[in-house]
This record gives structure tokens, C-alpha cells and sequence, in this order.
């Protein structure tokens, strides 16, 4: 390689780096928004789990004593 294609070269590997750290920068901006959004919603997702676990829970007892209680005297 010539002194100017080492030149131009060099020039184009720093614009991808440029370019590189320009979408690393946008990258962690829009990391922080999703971070934000998800520590704000955190409260709604723990009583939706709750609300889930408790469904979750009572149904399956009602299908334990459905299948594990019978009744005298049924055919």
C-alpha cells in the first residue's frame, strides 16, 4: 500500500469508530429510557404476579378437592 491509501485507510477506520461511539451513546440513552420504564413499572408487575399466583393457587385447589372428594353413595 501507498503512503495515501494507508492515509485514506486510516481515515475510513476512524470514521467507523466515530460512527461506532455515536451509536454506542444513542445504544446507552435508549438502554436508560427502557431501565426507567421498567423500574417505574415494577410495583404494577409485583401485583399482577400476586394476583396471578394467588388465581393460580385457588384454582389448583379447587381442582385437588374436586378429583379427591367424592360422595357417598355416587354411583
Amino acid at each position: 500500500m501507498s503512503i495515501t491509501e494507508d492515509t485514506i485507510a486510516i481515515a475510513r477506520l476512524e470514521e467507523r469508530m466515530r460512527r461506532m461511539e455515536d451509536d454506542m451513546t444513542e445504544m446507552s440513552a435508549k438502554l436508560d429510557t427502557v431501565l426507567t420504564a421498567l423500574s417505574e413499572a415494577k410495583g404494577g408487575w409485583r401485583t399482577l404476579m400476586l394476583l396471578g399466583g394467588a388465581g393460580a393457587a385457588a384454582g389448583g385447589l379447587i381442582t385437588w378437592l374436586a378429583t379427591h372428594i367424592t360422595l357417598k353413595g355416587a354411583p
